[in-house]
Formats: structure tokens, sequence, C-alpha cells
């Protein structure tokens, strides 16, 4: 019965994610970077678009979302001093994940009081105080966002992990499915770099994460929620329904994953639209290429000393670059200034054929969709794992920032743009795999596309009342999302659609196949892979 409601709660997943008519959907994630929303906002816009309604908890206002996505903005002004003065610290010392876990140790009160916020908000009030079944599916983080999965728990609601970042060995653990040390983490190359992830995991896994965000985070949610209770956290991670990495197999991220997951890398990328017309306006009046330069959200310029800047400014005036640069300031003919820039817009632009970045993993991604060549200037931990991508893919040039110098930073240039020609080849080439994939990121999310991966088309006919039977659809043919038995029959797969019927329990669940159909043992599987769930024998 267990496994026959657990497989029930994961046609559930697939029939919300597809669409059909609309269902309530959370997703909480007030503890975060901006540019971590750049990845949950298109998915939020998506499933609004499909109809469901989206109540999204977030710390940031994304004004591109649609009006019927109803966005509870949270203060995070603790948790966004918190990330200035950890970077600030970072730029001064070398970062290792010793020093990534330790900083993050002493934010814990900033990530304590965004959550706080977040569960005191008048509109989330009012959901705590409805009905603990009212929502068809939680998405949620497993990382600083752990007040998430209990929710999910407390609204016994089907659950997403979604964690957009370089750091799928921490999704991965959070699934009781590690990562071979060999290959996640800081120089996993080496025996040192093994043995280092593999002690850093153990400690985030038994010290940090319990202790600094599960224990303060459920006690929280305790004040608000007095009868919540919880036996295992790990375990409510570990019997999510299904998981987002943020990876891509065009970016080598190449690792034995569960079943129940998918990649989304790139679903934040689109295609460029038209520039304001003051900065198309600057493009247009010289025929010179240009130079686009952020650091990304994260890292401010006013965090980087003035020497710094000085040293900036100097290389690009002795090179004669042209250059749009995110920070406050003047502009002049060779350099325009933006306190902020559409930086996809920028990058779509054809006259835009360098991007120093710090090389966050949304920048990394937005330059290979757009072909740009990239000038990486790795500050923290997973931008230096995300620096080592370029180097593999020949994407750009590497200068740490540890050893940054006006001498090595305009080596850097003036390397990047003698070798344009052979780098250039590669990024375009990288780009057209990413784009003449069969799906979108996003269509993977939504489960959109017929018969591509292991998705799987549902449709849903909800009933009228709430806790009554869903009429669920699996429409065939589904060529490499059909399911299988462990002894599947000589014939091909059945193409009349299937039906399943979902019922609360202590009911039953059964798979009814049309009429002639073959069923080979109890459990079913996906091509290639273990089981997902056990049903009952067909009749």
């Amino acid at each position: 019965m267990g496994e026959t409601w657990h497989c029930a709660r994961l046609l559930l997943v697939l029939v919300l994610v597809v669409g059909g008519e609309g269902g309530r959907i959370l997703m909480y994630l007030p503890v975060a970077t901006r540019s971590h929303m750049t990845a949950w906002t298109p998915l939020a816009g998506a499933l609004s678009d499909a109809g469901h309604q989206v109540t999204y908890v977030t710390g940031y206002h994304a004004p591109e979302l649609p009006p019927a996505v109803n966005q509870l903005v949270v203060d995070n002004f603790l948790f966004r001093n918190f990330q200035d003065h950890f970077v600030m610290s970072v730029m001064k010392e070398e970062a290792t994940l010793w020093s990534l876990l330790a900083g993050i140790g002493e934010g814990w009160q900033a990530i304590l009081h965004t959550h706080r916020s977040a569960l005191k908000h008048p509109q989330f009030q009012q959901i705590l105080q409805e009905a603990s079944n009212g929502w068809d599916l939680v998405i949620a983080s497993p990382f600083l966002n752990e007040a998430g999965v209990m929710l999910a728990n407390h609204f016994k609601a089907p659950m997403i992990l979604y964690l957009p970042a370089n750091a799928g060995s921490f999704l991965s653990l959070s699934l009781g499915h590690p990562d071979s040390v060999a290959w996640s983490g800081a120089m996993a190359g080496s025996l040192i770099g093994r043995i280092n992830t593999l002690f850093g995991h153990m400690a985030y896994e038994l010290v940090v994460k319990p202790y600094y965000f599960v224990q303060p985070q459920y006690a929280e949610l305790k004040r608000h929620i007095p009868n919540y209770t919880t036996m295992s956290y790990s375990d409510l991670e570990r019997n999510a329904d299904f998981a987002f990495y943020f990876s891509s197999p065009h970016l080598g991220s190449m690792a034995p994953r569960l079943p129940n997951t998918a990649n989304t890398a790139f679903i934040q990328c689109r295609p460029g639209e038209n520039l304001d017309p003051d900065l198309e306006s600057w493009l247009a009046s010289s025929n010179d290429t240009v130079v686009y330069f952020s650091f990304g959200s994260a890292v401010q310029p006013e965090l980087l000393t003035p020497a710094t800047l000085t040293m900036f400014e100097k290389v690009f005036a002795r090179l004669h670059l042209r250059v749009i640069w995110k920070r406050s300031g003047g502009s002049t003919e060779r350099m325009l200034m933006r306190e902020w820039v559409d930086q996809q817009d920028v990058l779509a632009h054809p006259k835009v054929n360098i991007f120093i970045s710090q090389v966050g993993l949304m920048s990394l991604q937005e330059a290979i969709y757009h072909e740009v060549a990239i000038l990486g200037i790795p500050l923290l931990y997973e931008q230096k794992m995300n620096a080592e991508l370029i180097k593999k893919h020949n994407l750009g040039v590497v200068v740490d920032f540890s050893e940054l110098n006006e001498q090595n930073f305009s080596d850097a240039l003036v390397r990047l743009q003698r070798s344009q020609r052979t780098i250039q080849k590669s990024v375009t080439s990288l780009a057209h795999r990413v784009k003449d994939s069969r799906t979108t990121p996003l269509q993977v999310t939504r489960g959109g596309h017929q018969g591509a991966g292991r998705r799987v088309v549902v449709r849903v006919r909800h009933s009228t009342q709430r806790g009554q039977p869903a009429a669920v659809r699996l429409q065939a043919p589904l060529p490499r999302a059909v399911l299988q038995s462990r002894h599947p029959p000589p014939a091909s797969p059945p193409t009349p659609p299937l039906a399943w019927t979902s019922v609360p329990q202590p009911q039953a669940a059964s798979l009814h196949g049309p009429a002639g159909s073959q069923h080979h043992g109890t459990r079913w599987y996906l091509p290639d892979s273990s089981p997902i769930c056990s049903l009952p024998p067909l009749d």
C-alpha cells in the first residue's frame, strides 16, 4: 500500500507540472540570492501560464512575472547584509569549502530572521490557518530553506526539491543518493581533493545542516504551527517526489542520478529583446566590438577596492576597448556605466563579443546561450568550479581574483582577443548543442513534451471536491517514458492510452490497461532504471 500511494503521489506531481485544470502550487524560497531567483522565476511564470494558482514566497519582487502569480515578498535585509559581508571576507582570502561552511554558520541568524519574516507575513498566516491538505504541490529548496520541506510535510502535499546552483552533490545528499566523491567538488581529480570533498560533505550533512539550519527553522515553524511534528527531517528530503538539478550533460555534468530527477540548466535563458534607446544609441555610435563587464548580483562594484576599480579602468583605456560596465558612474564614448542592465539582452547584441564575469552559474549559461566568449574572474567556491568548465570547454580565459593585477588582467584580455576565432568556435558549437536539444528546460520541468527523456505526458481531470479521486491519463505512445515491467513482453508497448485512477488512502489504487494488454509481475520500471513504484496486479 505504501509503495502504491507513493506511485500515486509521483504521478500527481507529473500531473501538476504538465497542466490541465489548475492546481494550487506553493513555491517557498525566502532565503536566496538574486541569481538563484533567476532560475525560480521562469518556473513560477510557466506554471502560472499553464493555469495553476502559484504562491511564490520570495525575498525579491519579480516584476516580470504575470499578475496571476501571488508574490509574498518578505524582509531579507539581514540576509543581504550577511551576503555582502561574506563576499568581502572571501575576497580577502582563498575561498575553500571549509571557509564557505564556516561563513554560512556565522549567518544562521540572518537566515532564521528571513524565515521568521516569511512565516509572519500576513498572507502566509492565512495560509497556515487553512486546512493542511489545501495544496497540490510544494516546490522547495533543501539548502538554507529547509522550512519549505517541512511545510510540504505539514500540508501533506507532493514535493519537488529544486537547487539552482552548481551544487548537485548537495542535492544528491538530500535525496540519499550521494554522488561519487571522485566526481563532485573542487579539485575532485586529486586524492586530497576527494578527501576534502568527502569530509566537507560529512561536516555539512552531520553538523552544519542539522544544527544551523534544520533545528532553528523547525523551532520557528513550531511557533506558528504548534501541533506540527516530524520524526526525521532527512527522511522528508529523501522521500521527495521529484528533484530538479541545475546541471546539463552539455557541461559535463555526468553522474548517476535517481530516476525521479531532471536537469534544468539554461532554464532562464531566452532570446534577446530590444535594448532601451539610450543603450542602443551608444552601441550604434561606433563600429567597434564591445566588452560587457558584470560581477553579478552578489558582488557589487562597491565591494571592490578603489585600487581594483582604477586598475580595470586603466586596462580598458590602454587597450582602447569599448565597455558596458554594470556599476554606477558617468559614461563616455568608450565606456557606458549602468547600475542595472538586462544581461541577456546585452549579451544577445551582435557587437558584444567578450563577457568579463565572476562566473556565476547563471552568467556562464547565459554567455554560452548567447555565444559570447568569457573572461572569468572567479571569487567564491562555486565560481571556481564554474571556471573549470570554461577551461575544459575552451570558452574563454580565467584569471583567479587572488592573483589579479594590472598585468595579468591585460594579458588575459589580449590573449582572449588573439584566440577569439578558436574560442568563438567552441562557444558557438556548445550553444548550438544546447539549443538543438529536443526539449527546453521549461518543458523538462513541466513535462510538456511527449515522449522525451523520462517525462510522462499526463492530463488530469480534477474532482469538484478536494480529497475525491482525480482521473489521470498517461497518453501513449511514450517512446522513452512508457512504464515497463521487469520482464516486458516481446510485443511493442500498447498505443491506446493507459488510465490511472488514484484515490486517497487508505483505499487502493489500480492501473487499468487496454483490452488484451499483458502485465508481468507487479513492479513497474522506467527503461534502463530501477523500479519507480509497485502496483497491484491487474485483474
